[in-house]
């Protein structure tokens, strides 16, 4: 079989223009509508937003894990390594998947399979990847272990899921994802369904195994405490679409969509408000709805900054910001928002000076309230 031919090598992964839709009963539901994003060897790039906004399907759509029907992959590149996926056959990215591309999704009981032992199932992994013989892939299925920090791994190798903890079970999937010795790792809400102590281990995991490996991570999350702590870059994503794009610090120290700044708001114990009651406000309004096709921003019924030019048209494209520290505008590691204010016709500051007003407010009441006190 020939392979397709290679584009010249840039990033490890080149998102550009992907859009994956579902046909249901209610009507097509674009679930991934036009992301673009890169991701770098040794480099974490988390995908967040809120429950619906499109980031598992965009993950699981990379290597093309979309159940069709009722799912369908409709355009995009996803250049993996020079080579695109999106026109790949089926056994190139078999090929891929597991070997150069691993997932961890977010259920460890889901991923785990009840009826075989851990040892069993990682192993099978293994040899699926690898010719070796049976002896020699129990080993390495024991340093595995051993690598994400299960105790005593030359015995727990043989426990079957239930016999493991909620943490030791997504360690174990983290180990089979590994089996492959991946340049990618595709980590879908790794750390949803632990407690906050086990939260921070795996996420200490991860950076560890990255650290020594030199692999990328792509991140999927709507915790943006868990971004702050690991992310490189950060795509900000909701209703499908790309509303801001840049580096973690860009992104956390100038937000500039009036999304990203709801979300940055619902931080509990951050240290400064962006605007103390854009969450709320954001809350209390109505999402459009998921098969609804009128034109403008995706963001326009729920946006304190909406303008007659957010309902006309489609959805704004990604405008640099004024403030970005990235030294390429027009590139896909440039800070960038999809919002009208920061375009060509806009005016920046519609977003940005509301948002330092009301911090003013809000520090004036604060101090208000101290000197009563």
């Amino acid at each position: 079989m020939t392979d397709p031919p290679a584009a010249p090598r840039d990033s490890l992964l080149h998102v550009e223009d992907l859009r994956t839709r579902f046909h249901t009963d209610a009507g097509t539901v674009t679930a991934v509508d036009g992301i673009s994003f890169d991701l770098d060897d040794g480099e974490t790039v988390c995908l967040v937003g809120e429950s619906g906004s499109g980031k598992t399907v965009a993950a699981e759509s990379l290597t093309r894990l979309i159940d069709d029907p009722p799912g369908e992959i409709v355009s995009g590149t996803v250049r993996f390594d020079g080579r695109d996926l999106a026109t790949a056959s089926e056994a190139e990215l078999r090929a891929v998947r597991g070997d150069r591309i691993a997932h961890v999704f977010q259920n460890p009981q889901r991923a785990l399979n009840p009826v075989y032992s851990v040892g069993w199932q990682l192993l099978e992994a293994i040899q699926l990847h690898d010719d070796v013989s049976k002896a020699d892939a129990r080993a390495r299925a024991i340093d595995l272990l051993d690598r994400v920090g299960i105790p005593d791994p030359a015995t727990r190798i043989d426990d079957y899921p239930h016999e493991l903890s909620g943490g030791m079970q997504q360690r174990v999937a983290i180990a089979m994802a590994l089996a492959g010795e991946p340049d990618l790792l595709v980590a879908d809400e790794p750390t949803t369904a632990l407690d906050v102590t086990i939260q921070s281990q795996v996420l200490r995991l991860l950076e560890s195994i990255q650290s020594a490996s030199g692999l990328g991570l792509l991140l999927v999350t709507h915790d943006l405490g868990v971004v702050a702590e690991v992310a490189d870059r950060v795509v900000v994503m909701y209703d499908g679409t790309v509303m801001e794009r840049g580096s973690v610090h860009d992104v956390f120290e100038r937000p500039s969509h009036p999304y990203t700044r709801a979300l940055l708001d619902a931080i509990p114990g951050r240290d400064v408000d962006l605007t103390p009651t854009a969450a709320r406000d954001v809350a209390d309004r109505d999402p459009s709805s998921a098969t609804d096709s009128t034109t403008g921003c995706r963001f326009r019924s729920r946006c304190p900054h909406a303008v007659d030019a957010c309902r006309e048209g489609d959805q704004p494209p990604l405008h640099p910001t004024p403030d970005a520290t990235t030294s390429a505008p027009d590139g896909a590691r440039a800070h960038v928002a999809a919002c009208v204010h920061f375009g060509p016709d806009g005016d920046p500051d519609v977003v940005v000076d509301s948002a330092k007003s009301a911090d003013s407010g809000a520090s004036a009441d604060e101090s208000a309230g101290g000197d009563r006190r």
